[in-house]
């Protein structure tokens, strides 16, 4: 055997190594970015997940509660089912964030986190039977805990469709917190809900911004078209916690 074949024998191993090696380093790259390993290494501004830090405290706790008021079954009802639907709003963005790792997801979960904090305020300030469940993904509300449930799954399929669970779940949060306003004058509840939907309004533009980056956008399932437009191109808002919407807001 000359020392010819022997070096074209070697070229042709060491390329087929190199071409071998190349792909599997493509492969583990593409699965990772998928799964959204190096998204998670983004920083706060470019995951696009901006939480400002007015809507990382309680809202209730700047604002003066009349304890000795009297609540309506109406208004009862709404704190308590918007206490359990900030919590989903936390728990499906905490699962999303373990499934797939974009920093959007951990960063708006603590925010809800405070949302459904200040909800347990007025709770508790009302003398009210708190339905909050301690287990993630846990539920007293039969129908939020479907809802959880269906979120989850659906979110789990792809960062896509998991960007656009986050969506629809400000989407809903927003009308849902709107219709709460409208069914009360008591003006905690209302400082309380408008600064919540100030941070859904928020939220949605971050999750839409990030879909953008994917080239993909998000349909309103609950707002309407023209108000669903005018959030998410309008800027990011800012509160005094104090029940001021700031910046495009709505109410």
């Amino acid at each position: 055997m000359n020392k010819k074949y022997i070096t074209t024998s070697l070229i042709v191993v060491i390329t087929i190594l190199l071409v071998t090696v190349a792909s599997l380093l493509l492969y583990i790259y593409s699965v990772s970015e998928e799964k959204g390993i190096y998204s998670s290494e983004l920083s706060f501004e470019e995951d696009l997940s901006q939480v400002m830090n007015d809507d990382l405290y309680n809202h209730a706790d700047n604002i003066e509660i009349n304890e000795q008021a009297t609540l309506t079954e109406e208004e009862i009802s709404d704190l308590l089912y918007m206490r359990e639907e900030e919590k989903l709003a936390h728990d499906v963005y905490t699962a999303l964030y373990s499934e797939w790792g974009l920093n959007i997801f951990s960063n708006i979960s603590n925010s809800e986190q405070k949302h459904t904090d200040s909800i347990a305020t007025l709770i508790e300030a009302y003398n009210l039977d708190d339905p909050y469940m301690q287990a993630a993904g846990e539920f007293s509300n039969s129908d939020l805990q479907e809802l959880y449930d269906q979120l989850v799954e659906t979110g789990s399929e792809s960062i896509i469709d998991a960007l656009k669970v986050g969506a629809l779940i400000e989407d809903l949060d927003i009308v849902d917190l709107e219709n709460a306003m409208n069914r009360t004058d008591n003006q905690s509840i209302i400082s309380v809900y408008e600064n919540l939907q100030r941070g859904s309004r928020n939220h949605i533009r971050s999750f839409t911004s990030m879909l953008e980056r994917y080239g993909e956008t998000y349909s309103p399932e609950y707002l309407d078209y023209e108000e669903y437009i005018s959030i998410i191109t309008s800027g990011h808002e800012t509160g005094n916690g104090n029940g001021g919407n700031g910046n495009g807001g709505n109410h």
